[in-house]
C-alpha cells in the first residue's frame, strides 16, 4: 500500500495528502527562531541546497520537447509559441519553499533520520518539528489569502521517468483541450494565427496549463536527494502583483536571502506542530526536558517532545 501512495505522489501533480506528520530539521537556532517569532520561513528557491530547483525542470521541459510533435498534439510551430509564455511565466513567478520529509512507515524513523541531521545540523545540536499537514496548509492558506499568494503542498519528483511522465500528461490534457477550443471558435486545428489567442475559454484553459507547468517545476527535484522523501509548501509570488512587502532578508550562505515569514499559531488548540525530536548528543536528554519546560512557559501545549534513538555522537 505505501509503495502504491509513493508511485501515485511520483506521477501526480495533485497536491499531497500525506496520512502522518511532515518533519522540518533545523539546528539549534532555526528552532529558537520559529518558537520565538511563531513563524516557519519560506525561502526563495533560488537560495536552498538544491542548485537546480526549478531551474532543471525547465531545461528538463525543453529537453524533451520534441515528443509532442511526435505525438502531434501540438504543431511544432505553435508549441514554440506556447513553450516560450512559458517561459515568461517561470520567469514572472517567483517560489518560497518549506522543506518537510514525509514521516516514515517505521515509527522510530519517523523525523530521526541520521542523513538529515547530518544536513540540517551540520555538526551541532539539531531538531526536527512534526507537522500536521493539513493544519500546516490550513496557515498558510489565511496567510497568503491576505497576502494576494497562492499556496499548496506538493511530493517532490526524483526520477526521470515520473518527470516525462508529468510532462507528457500536462502537454496531452491541454494540448487537446486548446485543440479543441480552435476548433469550436475557429472551425480548424491549432490556427498558426493569433486569433484564438484573445479567445476568453481559451485564455482560462491556458491559465490552467501555466498553473500545471509551474505545480511541475516546483516539484522536480534531483535524484540525488531522493532519500529526503520531501513534502514541499510552495508559496508564490508573481512579481509586480503580489504584495513584497511580505518578503524578508536574512543574511545566509549565499548572500542577503528573501524569506517569507508563515505563522503558525503554536500556542492556539489547532497549531500544527506536534512533535519534537531531539537530535543525537551527547546531551540529548537534558535537552529534552529543557525543551518541555520552555514550551510550558511559552504556553504551548500538546506537543511530544522525545530524543533520537540514533546512538551517533559526533558532536
Amino acid at each position: 500500500m505505501a509503495d502504491e501512495q509513493n508511485q501515485r505522489n511520483e506521477a501526480s501533480t495533485e497536491p499531497a495528502k500525506p496520512a502522518g506528520l511532515l518533519y522540518h530539521y533545523t539546528d539549534q537556532k532555526g528552532l529558537v527562531g520559529i518558537l520565538e517569532s511563531g513563524c516557519i520561513w519560506a525561502t526563495h528557491y533560488r537560495f536552498l541546497n538544491d542548485a537546480s530547483e526549478r531551474l532543471g525542470a525547465l531545461d528538463f521541459f525543453v529537453a524533451i520537447d520534441q515528443m509532442y510533435s511526435i505525438d502531434q498534439h501540438i504543431s511544432p510551430r505553435y508549441w514554440g509559441g506556447l513553450r516560450d509564455s512559458l517561459d515568461n511565466t517561470f520567469q514572472l513567478v517567483d517560489a518560497y519553499f518549506v522543506s518537510f520529509s514525509e514521516e516514515s512507515d517505521a515509527p522510530l524513523l519517523s523525523g530521526d533520520r541520521l542523513s538529515q541531521w547530518r544536513s540540517y545540523a551540520l555538526n551541532r545540536q539539531g531538531f526536527s518539528l512534526g507537522f500536521q499537514a493539513d493544519y500546516m496548509k490550513g496557515r498558510a492558506d489565511k496567510l497568503t489569502q491576505d497576502l494576494q499568494l497562492a499556496t499548496l503542498l506538493l511530493p517532490c519528483v526524483y526520477n526521470n521517468e515520473s518527470k516525462e511522465e508529468i510532462v507528457r500528461n500536462i502537454i496531452r490534457n491541454h494540448g487537446e483541450a486548446l485543440k479543441r477550443i480552435a476548433r469550436e471558435r475557429l472551425d480548424t486545428d491549432f490556427p498558426e494565427s493569433e486569433r484564438i489567442i484573445d479567445d476568453p475559454k481559451w485564455r482560462r484553459e491556458f491559465r490552467e496549463f501555466q498553473t500545471s507547468f509551474l505545480n511541475y517545476s516546483s516539484q522536480f527535484k534531483n535524484y540525488g536527494f531522493k532519500e529526503e522523501n520531501e513534502q514541499r509548501l510552495v508559496v508564490y509570488v508573481l512579481k509586480g502583483v503580489s504584495s513584497l512587502n511580505s518578503i524578508e532578508f536574512r543574511d545566509c550562505a549565499f548572500g542577503r536571502t528573501p524569506y517569507i515569514q508563515l505563522p503558525l499559531g503554536l500556542k492556539d488548540q489547532d497549531s500544527p506542530l506536534r512533535r519534537i525530536v531531539v537530535g543525537p548528543s551527547q546531551s540529548k536528554d537534558q535537552i529534552v526536558i529543557s525543551l518541555k519546560l520552555e514550551l510550558a512557559r511559552m504556553g504551548v501545549q500538546g506537543v511530544e517532545v522525545v530524543p533520537s534513538q540514533i546512538p551517533y555522537r559526533n558532536w
